[in-house]
């Protein structure tokens, strides 16, 4: 695939999204967190499941993996989408609802890492990412050609971008990272 192909790709299937709760909120009890940490050309993918009450790590686990693709901004799940998904498959029925260090619909189109692992897996997702890809904030939400797109969340002097992934609502998706955070990341990603 080229470059416009797979802008393409992402535009079609953000229509197949699901920005309203299929979970319900008391039904979670276990959630994934999961991330990629690159350590000179070598990568590791780390998943860590934690219950929702306590937020004790329950189990967790790292592969090292090979990642060819070089980054660009935008389509971060053609780099790191299938060493997630095949992690994550592994463990399916190990967790109910996953956080993703990257963006959901707060995505030029609509259509970022965490909901490329929502939709491939048909799990509610969570994006949370460090920096803002593009919109602007108003208040506590990430606007975007006139669309509410995410919402952020600042603790310990440090702001994080909040998104839908799929499956969940913008509501429940910032209360779950807050509920989540003790520093400034949330645990299931910190500890991935």
């Amino acid at each position: 695939m080229n470059y416009e192909e797979i802008i393409d790709l992402q535009r079609k299937l953000s229509k197949y999204i699901i920005t309203e709760d299929t979970i319900v909120y008391n039904d979670i009890k276990r959630i994934a967190g999961i991330d990629i940490a690159y350590k000179g050309k070598k990568a590791y993918v780390s998943l860590a499941i934690l219950d929702k009450n306590t937020l004790k790590c329950i189990y967790n686990k790292c592969k090292a993996v090979s990642i060819e693709m070089p980054y660009i901004p935008g389509l971060l799940f053609i780099r790191e989408g299938n060493p997630m998904l095949n992690i994550l498959r592994e463990d399916i029925n190990k967790y109910d609802i996953i956080m993703v260090d990257g963006n959901g619909i707060l995505h030029p189109r609509r259509f970022g890492l965490a909901s490329y692992i929502g939709f491939m897996l048909d799990k509610p997702t969570i994006g949370v990412a460090k920096s803002l890809l593009c919109g602007y904030i108003n208040n506590y939400d990430v606007i975007d050609n006139n669309e509410i797109i995410g919402s952020i969340i600042r603790k310990n002097n440090r702001t994080i971008y909040v998104s839908i992934g799929n499956k969940i609502s913008l509501k429940s998706a910032k209360r779950i990272v807050e509920e989540c955070l003790i520093y400034s990341i949330p645990e299931p990603i910190r500890i991935a």
